[in-house]
């Protein structure tokens, strides 16, 4: 979906990312469950919570890393916008304010407290600024998970075929039986 919200601009409402949004619930939403079994068919049952724990351990850092990258990517595509938008049309110090409100989710707010004649000019570049972070963010996010889908299943070849449940039932229960 990277290819249709790429083409957000000024003029676009949220419904133009909706569809990417409801995408990705269901691909996180699908992949979690596989990531979970994957996890517990790999390992003794007696190491499953441990297994468990770590999948969604690793699940929150990925989580908590991918926000602060399409985070500085969003500050730094729409802080570049403002300034090149804007560039000897002001001062470079409140071009540079602008771009830090802009880049926090505050130009809207900035561009009201202008005086009439500014305030389309100021709001059109934070709108633009916002929409062109956006695509960046959306253009690295589908790099990032095209390389993950070529590379992933590189590094998934495994010594050892996977278990069935029928499987480990019966290692178990041999297991166990006295001897």
């Amino acid at each position: 979906m990277p290819w249709r919200q790429s083409h957000l601009d000024a003029a676009s409402d949220w419904t133009a990312t909706a569809p990417g949004f409801v995408v990705a619930g269901l691909g996180l939403g699908a992949s979690s469950a596989v990531l979970s079994a994957a996890a517990l068919a790999t390992v003794e049952p007696d190491r499953s919570g441990m297994a468990t724990g770590i999948v969604n351990t690793l699940r929150q850092i990925g989580t908590a890393t991918g926000v602060a990258i399409c985070g500085a990517l969003f500050t730094g595509a729409a802080s570049s916008h403002v300034h090149t938008a804007l560039d000897g049309a002001a001062p470079a110090a409140r071009i540079t304010a602008l771009a830090d409100a802009v880049s926090s989710g505050a130009g809207a707010r900035v561009a009201a407290g202008l005086p009439a004649a500014q305030r389309e000019t100021v709001a059109q570049v934070a709108r633009a600024a916002t929409a062109e972070a956006i695509h960046t963010i959306l253009w690295v996010g589908g790099a990032v998970a095209l390389i993950g889908a070529v590379v992933c299943p590189l590094l998934l070849v495994q010594n050892r075929p996977v278990q069935s449940a029928n499987e480990r039932t019966e290692r178990d229960s041999l297991a166990r039986t006295p001897s």
